[in-house]
């Protein structure tokens, strides 16, 4: 299965170029499985239309502080798998403090995803990233995906890091940072870090500095998996429109 989380942070309220660039990316890419983080609720009614998917589910959120918030979590699916494929909102582990999403395969209990987004803050990723280790030491066909809020550098071995739109000679470069912090203004010299080649005749980047917080949208996977991470969009023109209009990426899996 093509596999790609992303956090959206998206609502009723988002302006026109944020909701385009969702279109288009999701017109472009088509996943077979789309599990999206901070979706506003006024908006989780319009996405199987936006997306040309079928939802599957979703679960409410709540903050650092189990406080409740309009955020939602969204798991979307081609039309022609819907049948196969359930999903019910669930906790990780029992001590978890929010909900995330398990999305089963019907006739494989083994082949199993989870989207999660963890606690904003240090010790909440941390949290998050023992809790999906621990799951998967006991079931190995699993995988656990999305917003672990704590770098990938220190989330161990089971994690697999995504990559970038860029081609090098070996293939795509990973990503340097999957969340970053915008700040209005221009430049012409875009940061090497994100993935930018500079190119006059597109024009500037609409920052004027732009603070990584590093990867930490990713997945991790059991033994019994298989994970290729794909570009998380196809061309520069789309990374420049995620850049301007979001403040995380998406990242990108094929999973057998």
């Amino acid at each position: 299965m093509l596999i790609a989380f992303w956090n959206v942070n998206m609502g009723k309220g988002s302006f026109k170029d944020r909701l385009r660039t969702f279109d288009s990316w999701c017109a472009a890419y088509k996943p077979d499985l789309l599990l999206l983080e901070e979706v506003s609720h006024t908006i989780g009614t319009r996405l199987a239309q936006m997306t040309g998917m079928v939802t599957l589910g979703f679960a409410n959120t709540r903050d650092k502080n189990l406080g409740p918030t309009t955020k939602q979590l969204h798991a979307l699916i081609k039309k022609s798998l819907f049948d196969h494929y359930e999903c019910r909102a669930a906790r990780l582990t029992k001590g978890a403090k929010r909900l995330s999403l398990k999305v089963t395969k019907k006739k494989d209990g083994e082949f199993v995803v989870w989207a999660l987004h963890a606690n904003s803050s240090y010790t909440g990723g941390e949290a998050a990233v023992a809790a999906a280790t621990k799951y998967l030491t006991r079931h190995e066909g699993a995988i656990v995906g999305g917003d672990f809020n704590y770098s990938i550098v220190k989330a161990g071995g089971d994690a697999i890091a995504p990559k970038s739109w860029q081609r090098i000679n070996t293939g795509y470069r990973d990503l340097k940072l999957t969340q970053w912090n915008k700040i209005d203004g221009e430049t012409n010299a875009p940061d090497s870090a994100i993935h930018l080649v500079t190119n006059p005749g597109f024009g500037p980047v609409i920052y004027r500095k732009i603070v990584p917080h590093r990867v930490i949208d990713y997945i991790m996977i059991g033994q019994k998996r298989d994970a290729t991470p794909r570009p998380n969009c196809l061309d520069e023109e789309t990374w420049r429109g995620i850049l301007v209009n979001f403040d995380h990426c998406p990242v990108v899996y094929d999973v057998s």
